[in-house]
């Protein structure tokens, strides 16, 4: 599987995807150990062909709801971080790398107000260095257009120079 999942992605390289994701939903449904046991090692292995085939390719991995640490190491460019990780255990887990995420996707059900705290709150823990603004998962099919609005809304006011950094390793 891991070979097929490597060509797929070469080819949507060669197809002009600007960043490549592995998107892991399931990772958080299995016990740690079994997950690093039978998961970790895969992935870690797609990163690694990819970029041996495709040097300049980025590379995000989104193991989601489980221990990010362990790609750290790894050949990825970016980790997603799930909205059930804080973005200080997130930050620990992979001082190395940008990291992407939080926010709840049930957040774009709130008020502007609400979006516009919250987010703001997010990215100031996180700091803007090696940092993505996005959901710690997908958009939901019943997400009606003003929560994105206002999500990209209160992203887009922060001022990289009156933002946090992410504490030096």
């Amino acid at each position: 599987l891991r070979e097929v999942i490597v060509e797929y992605l070469v080819g949507q390289y060669d197809a002009g995807a600007p960043m490549l994701m592995l998107f892991d939903t399931n990772a958080g449904q299995l016990p740690p150990g079994v997950y690093e046991e039978f998961c970790v090692e895969d992935l870690k292995y797609i990163a690694t062909e990819v970029k041996r085939r495709r040097p300049q390719a980025l590379m995000t991995v989104f193991p989601k709801d489980t221990d990010i640490s362990p790609f750290n190491d790894s050949d990825y460019d970016v980790v997603s971080v799930s909205w059930t990780s804080t973005p200080s255990e997130a930050r620990a887990a992979c001082p190395d790398k940008t990291l992407q995420g939080n926010a709840d996707p049930f957040l774009l059900f709130g008020s502007e107000e609400e979006i516009d705290r919250r987010t703001q709150a997010m990215i100031k823990e996180f700091g803007v260095d090696r940092y993505i603004a996005n959901l710690g998962h997908g958009m939901m099919p019943s997400h009606t257009p003003e929560g994105p609005a206002a999500f990209h809304a209160a992203v887009n006011k922060v001022k990289y120079e009156d933002a946090p950094r992410p504490s030096a390793k």
